[in-house]
């Protein structure tokens, strides 16, 4: 397996975004996934505003980058998570992401104070003289001041989390890879038959680790389910809310991953958790409206269209401050069904969007447009050039747009 150092290789880049972001929404703790070299493979979430501005200096930003290699180094020593105060005295720790006893990233995270009295408990390490130049900026020390305070006991739980829940991604992604392998294996046993390995053994080792899968999903969802009960027993409903939508896209997510359409009902639903998870980030500045009839449910939908568009206008649009409303309706036009996606607070005709969904071959780098541009060839591909995803002019003077999707009413219209 000829470059399987490369963190790319053995976990899905979206699917890690999307579990730090999360985390980072859930706990108040920033995060940033690197690789082996320390170069970020995601968005940073959750960020302060304070680390920020820290970082766009050069001198502060080479100790940043200073305590980060180091948090990094001890806890591949080590294989656990590692604790650590930065030059700015603020916690931080390092994840992480070891396959073979091999490093191939960290997850970073951090960027927050605990309590004095945690400190002694803790006992934490300062990489670098602590920073003092800055005490002199008031807007600096204004963004320290806002910066969260979270118990240490909190800190080690979400570190043990995060690591628990990274090795199973790790270990179900290799799994992936050696089922796959082990499909050629198959493929060559009926062309080759002085091939040692039979096709009996093949398929008990393709049902261990079939079982293996299950059981790593079950796990996560036990998880989920205590960090839930915890919430409830604290009275923290906005959390236990969060985690109950969350185990819900997990689920859509593992019962569908080798799918490449579903119903338009599933993906709708699953367009109900991830809005809610929206709306409780933006502290209920956005909205999101579906209007569909029953009747329509059955359309073949491509699996994460929705995700894919929402998740190009809040990446593209990060700092939302005012209302912001998705409508999504669904009609038959012409023989075909049209699902039209309108924003209203946020604009989709601008020039990522318009890449997002061209069928020109996207960089890797740019998940979010990766995947829509990919749903739209697929679309082409299947049912034929009349269908697809198609960006609408606005009519009015309100920020905003429209997108149509058009698919066909039923998967019997699939290209032959």
């Amino acid at each position: 397996m000829d470059g399987i150092r490369d963190i790319r290789n053995i976990i899905k880049i979206e699917v890690l975004q999307s579990i730090q972001d999360e985390f980072a929404e859930a706990t108040g703790i920033s995060f940033v996934s690197v690789d082996y070299r320390g170069h970020p493979i995601t968005s940073m979430s959750g960020f302060t505003d304070f680390c920020k501005r820290m970082r766009s200096d050069e001198t502060f930003r080479q100790r940043c980058f200073r305590c980060d290699a180091h948090g990094g180094l001890n806890a591949t020593i080590t294989g656990k998570p590692y604790f650590y105060h930065c030059h700015s005295s603020l916690v931080d720790f390092a994840v992480p992401l070891l396959f073979e006893g091999q490093l191939h990233g960290a997850v970073l995270c951090g960027q927050v104070k605990i309590p004095p009295s945690d400190e002694v408990e803790a006992a934490l390490e300062e990489i670098i003289k602590p920073t003092t130049e800055w005490h002199d900026d008031p807007e600096t020390v204004a963004d320290y001041e806002k910066i969260n305070v979270v118990p240490f006991s909190k800190i080690k739980s979400v570190a043990t989390l995060m690591q628990k829940m990274l090795q199973y991604m790790i270990d179900e992604e290799y799994k992936n890879i050696m089922t796959e392998e082990l499909d050629k294996k198959q493929q060559e046993l009926d062309k080759e038959k002085n091939r040692r390995i039979s096709l009996e053994e093949a398929l008990k080792v393709r049902r261990f680790l079939d079982f293996q899968n299950r059981y790593g999903l079950d796990f996560i969802f036990y998880i989920l389910n205590v960090i839930s009960k915890l919430a409830y027993k604290e009275n923290a409903v906005e959390t236990e809310n969060t985690v109950c939508d969350f185990s819900d896209m997990m689920r859509y997510l593992s019962d569908n991953s080798h799918n490449h359409f579903v119903s338009l009902e599933e993906e709708l639903k699953y367009l109900s958790c991830f809005a809610a998870i929206q709306r409780r980030r933006l502290d209920g500045n956005f909205d999101c409206d579906v209007s569909v009839p029953t009747k329509y449910y059955s359309v073949p939908c491509p699996f994460m269209l929705l995700h894919a568009v929402l998740e190009n206008v809040f990446k593209y649009n990060p700092d939302v401050k005012d209302q912001v409303k998705i409508t999504v309706t669904g009609k038959e036009s012409e023989g075909a069904f049209l699902l039209e996606i309108e924003s209203r607070g946020v604009p989709f005709d601008d020039e990522q969007m318009k890449l997002a969904i061209s069928l020109e071959e996207v960089e890797e780098t740019e998940s979010g447009k990766v995947v829509l541009s990919t749903l739209n060839r697929r679309i082409k591909s299947l049912f034929g050039e009349t269908y697809g995803i198609f960006l609408q002019k606005t009519d009015g003077d309100y920020v905003g747009g429209s997108l149509h999707v058009r698919l066909p009413l039923s998967s019997g219209g699939m290209v032959k």
